[in-house]
């Protein structure tokens, strides 16, 4: 046997992971083989980015010790958690410049406002919605006084302990 041929002989040689071949033109070249770690690699990447994709800014806004709103994102984990899972979307019309918010309202059994109200917005929130909100106080504004505050569009869904939930539309020109 030649030099150059013990030498293609050893460099030829396969490890578990890693190949290296000594090629004719005298470059060695390593190949790890990719094709079973890519699918690891790719899943990796995948979780990581939609684990960034999505920042949740929802908050609470505090008016007095007892009583407060919240800003909500749709499909949030602060939305998830109190209980407003897929709040829906109204339709904004034909005219492109306007769109919508949503403030859901929880009432009990006798009409009274039980929880926080969540107020959802893609954009600015409005302040004069904002400004009715600090208004409310929990377990005295009823439903018919939040009608008045809030005239307009409104979703009610009957809850299973008696209660109601209702979503307000308002609709604001971007």
């Amino acid at each position: 046997m030649t030099a150059t041929k013990e030498t293609d002989e050893v460099f030829k040689q396969d490890t578990p992971r890693i190949r290296i071949a000594w090629r004719s033109s005298r470059a060695l070249s390593c190949g790890v083989n990719s094709f079973r770690f890519f699918p690891l690699v790719s899943l990796a990447v995948a979780l990581a980015s939609c684990a960034t994709a999505f920042r949740d800014d929802s908050h609470y806004v505090a008016v007095s010790p007892t009583d407060g709103y919240y800003v909500l994102e749709k499909g949030g984990s602060l939305a998830l958690q109190l209980g407003y899972l897929n709040p829906p979307l109204f339709s904004s019309g034909e005219d492109a410049d306007t769109y919508t918010d949503i403030v859901a309202f929880r009432f009990d059994s006798a009409d009274l406002l039980s929880e926080a109200p969540g107020y959802f917005t893609e954009f600015t929130p409005d302040t004069v919605a904002l400004a009715q909100l600090t208004r409310l106080k929990q377990g005295v504004t009823t439903w018919p006084i939040i009608q008045k505050m809030f005239p307009g569009p409104n979703r009610c869904i009957k809850q299973a302990d008696g209660g109601m939930l209702v979503y307000h539309e308002i609709r604001k020109n971007s």
